[in-house]
């Protein structure tokens, strides 16, 4: 009779990763289409921001050095000679000596000018404008280079495209964007699928994972309880995906052929079984220098498999950022153990109460529990190395969503 013998995670993904020489394409696409993307290029600012000094605030351009003592019992006098109130335009003004020039937030500073002072420390009679405070040189000024610095990286090859590297873009006149064209296919595997009898509802979970992930392309499709007709769909969908994941028939049932059809053939590498809780049965293995990976069909357990397993793998072979998840402290609300050796992903709901973070197991089911997912916000990991965790115990939990 076979048996199953779980490897540890780490060591697990360490042999995939090293079988994963398949290098993923970029392709353009438009910049307002990038965001959460993953960046296939370098870039690097090409200008200085601003490119002259200017204003942080509605006031008068001066020089610093006229009004050296000056205070709200000794306010300086100095002579108007002018206005500067569109941001961007560079203005043919030269200031002198004992002159100011009223200027608006965000434009540049008239030549002869090194510091503005704000209209709260100035009063105004006719073209002579009384100055009741001292200023440092480049005071209320932002200087060349001070915002964004010609050289200062915008974006490198695996970031997560954000709305601010957008924006920086968009700055240089960029309109299309390299990107890694990542492309996975989705398989569901089972008869009841094929005949109608039951939604393959974890797929939508698997392939909206990879949405989120950045993934251009994330295609989905059914194969029934058939070994040869798995291999086919391997076979035939591998030059066009640069990674297969296929959902349930991973463990040693009657009708669980998956393993046995990735077997056959010949894969770089082949591991089935991992010390994942749920996920015990996952398949890990390299073909072509892709990675084709079998987990469990149940919600939860897929889940697990995701966000404990695939996006170390995803890091690792892409050289991508992984999504950045807040982590809380949280105080547990009851005893969650695990077996010794093996890794766990517990969900839980997290709550406030007395300024403290609670964390509730939600013990509502196996890996199959789809409501477990649907009540809970979070999720605490046991590490291998720990049996669990105990009730009044400080956890950290990943949240990965706030209600």
């Amino acid at each position: 009779m076979s048996v199953i013998s779980f490897r540890r995670i780490k060591d697990a993904i360490d042999d995939v990763v090293d079988y994963l020489v398949y290098t993923p394409e970029n392709v353009s696409i438009e910049l307002e289409k990038s965001l959460n993307k993953i960046s296939g290029e370098n870039f690097s600012s090409k200008v200085d921001l601003p490119p002259y000094p200017k204003s942080t605030m509605d006031g008068y351009a001066l020089r610093h050095t006229d009004i050296s003592g000056a205070s709200r019992d000794n306010p300086i006098p100095l002579k108007l000679i002018g206005s500067i109130t569109m941001p961007f335009k560079k203005y043919d003004l030269k200031v002198g000596e004992g002159e100011c020039v009223f200027i608006e937030t965000g434009c540049f500073l008239p030549s002869g000018t090194d510091a503005v002072v704000r209209i709260e420390d100035t009063y105004r009679e006719g073209e002579v404008v009384y100055v009741m405070k001292t200023l440092a040189k480049y005071e209320n000024v932002s200087l060349p280079g001070e915002e964004l610095k010609r050289g200062d990286p915008i974006l490198k090859r695996g970031i997560r495209i954000k709305p601010w590297h957008i924006a920086a873009l968009r700055l240089h006149g960029v309109s299309e964007i390299e990107v890694l064209n990542l492309r996975v296919l989705v398989v569901g595997t089972g008869d009841e699928f094929l005949e109608g009898l039951h939604i393959p509802f974890t797929l939508s979970l698997v392939r909206q994972w990879f949405i989120e992930y950045g993934f251009l392309k994330a295609e989905e499709i059914v194969v029934g309880d058939n070994k040869d007709e798995i291999k086919r769909i391997i076979r035939k969908s591998l030059p066009n995906y640069d990674m297969i994941v296929l959902c349930g028939g991973t463990s040693l049932g009657m009708k669980d052929y998956l393993a046995q059809a990735i077997k056959e053939l010949s894969p770089d590498v082949y591991i089935h079984g991992i010390a994942l809780k749920p996920g015990r049965t996952t398949i890990l293995s390299a073909i072509s220098g892709k990675p084709v990976i079998g987990i469990s069909g149940l919600p939860v357990a897929a889940y697990a498999n995701l966000e404990l397993v695939i996006s170390e793998i995803l890091r690792r072979w892409l050289g991508a950022e992984p999504i950045i998840k807040p982590r809380v402290k949280a105080i547990l609300t009851r005893r969650v153990t695990t077996k010794s050796g093996v890794r766990a992903l517990v969900r839980v709901r997290v709550y406030s109460r007395k300024g403290s973070y609670i964390a509730e197991p939600l013990l509502t089911g196996g890996s199959g529990s789809l409501r477990s997912l649907l009540l809970s916000n979070g999720y605490l990991v046991i590490p291998e190395d720990v049996e669990g965790f105990e009730e009044g115990e400080v956890v950290e939990v990943v949240i990965h969503s706030w209600f």
